[in-house]
């Protein structure tokens, strides 16, 4: 008897705790979203109307966007998160899964900051559960971008290329996401392995490249391997050489300005080193395409001269003797700059400009280039300065 009164207690508990859809119009009003998230499954489903959908809607946003504010970005809140952003009736609200995506990039950044210079963090085996989690990923250019920012700024290792996906084909805010420097490293890392793999097949690379990046992109992306090739390594050269030439982006002036400087600044030996050498070969015997080279890599600071130095001196000589014989006019003004440099009768603000001088004078006495020389007469006097400022030291 005793067990039936308590049974039936229980039940007119339950029964009055249950909120009707009046109840929580009220609690909505209030922006109550505790109570009413904790009640809003009290109405049966048949009888969840579109207004309670839209008040479900709104009180998560309001709990999601108080979390945000309040900064509660434990690793509890986020499974909180999860909980309210995986409700059957809001999985395809986008709102609420903007909101979602919102609270997920905040966590990640507080998460690798807490975790900063310890030997692992917990964020690294939560970064593909979080994107994969994110119904927001194929609607949103952006958060793909963000979330890639993140995961490229704290463990470069885990940024995946697929996370940009979606705004490197945005044909609207493609100019904006293809400008940023996390993306063009994550676009031509994603390159360098499909060239690795593929030997630069030039018609796969070009199907591949229409079909990641809009043309906007493309044209941003394009601009910045040819601002920086300069800097590049050999390897990160040869990338962006079949890249551009892939899409036919290079006209000839700058495949002849790219394939000179491959070879001045120490050439690795492959395909292209051959295209390099043959294209200085050709402009050897074509003074006015020769001239306009020239003109272009006088203008780099220092001056590109990585070939003059090697541990392999024979390669040295091969090469020195090569760029003599096909660049007169470079070496030309390669050894008035040096001339000037340490006779101190110009000033260069970034210092000495040719910084493989004394390898290029080594190499030429060693091999008797000498008489190679454009201005047989100027090498002589380079090389009496040279002494002169290297018994100073």
């Amino acid at each position: 008897m005793i067990v039936l009164l308590a049974h039936l207690f229980f039940l007119n508990l339950t029964w009055a705790a249950n909120y009707s859809l009046a109840d929580l119009k009220v609690l909505e009003t209030q922006n109550a979203y505790e109570e009413f998230l904790k009640h809003a499954r009290d109405i049966r489903p048949s009888e969840r109307s579109s207004e309670w959908h839209s008040m479900l809607s709104h009180m998560i946003q309001i709990k999601l966007q108080e979390m945000l504010k309040k900064r509660q970005l434990g690793l509890n809140h986020l499974t909180e998160v999860e909980a309210l952003s995986n409700w059957p009736e809001v999985k395809e609200d986008e709102v609420v899964q903007l909101y979602r995506g919102e609270y997920v990039l905040e966590y990640l950044r507080q998460c690798f900051k807490d975790s900063k210079g310890k030997e692992s963090g917990s964020c690294h085996g939560q970064v593909l559960r979080l994107w994969e989690g994110t119904h927001l990923k194929r609607k949103s250019a952006r958060f793909g971008a963000i979330f890639h920012k993140i995961i490229d700024e704290h463990a470069p290792q885990l940024a995946r290329f697929d996370y940009l996906t979606y705004a490197l084909i945005s044909v609207d805010n493609g100019d904006h996401f293809c400008s940023q420097d996390h993306v063009r490293r994550g676009v031509f890392k994603h390159y360098q392995k499909e060239i690795s793999q593929n030997s630069a097949d030039l018609k796969k690379l070009k199907v591949a490249i229409d079909n990641d990046l809009s043309p906007v992109c493309w044209q941003k992306f394009s601009q910045f391997l040819k601002s920086s090739y300069f800097s590049f390594s050999p390897i990160q050269k040869e990338i962006s050489y079949w890249l551009l030439t892939s899409k036919e982006s290079l006209t000839i002036e700058e495949e002849d300005f790219f394939l000179s400087l491959y070879l001045l600044q120490g050439p690795v030996v492959g395909e292209i080193f051959n295209l390099s050498w043959n294209r200085v070969k050709l402009l050897g015997e074509n003074f006015p395409r020769r001239q306009k080279v020239i003109a272009q890599l006088l203008q780099l600071d220092p001056l590109p001269d990585q070939l003059f130095s090697s541990n392999d001196k024979a390669r040295a000589e091969v090469l020195a003797r090569f760029v003599l014989q096909n660049l007169p006019e470079y070496i030309k003004s390669y050894l008035e700059f040096c001339l000037s440099y340490y006779k101190g009768s110009k000033t260069f603000v970034n210092g000495n400009p040719t910084l493989r001088c004394q390898d290029l004078l080594a190499t030429a006495k060693t091999y008797n280039l000498k008489p190679l020389f454009p201005a047989y007469q100027q090498f002589e006097s380079l090389e009496q300065t040279m002494n002169s400022y290297l018994n100073k030291r």
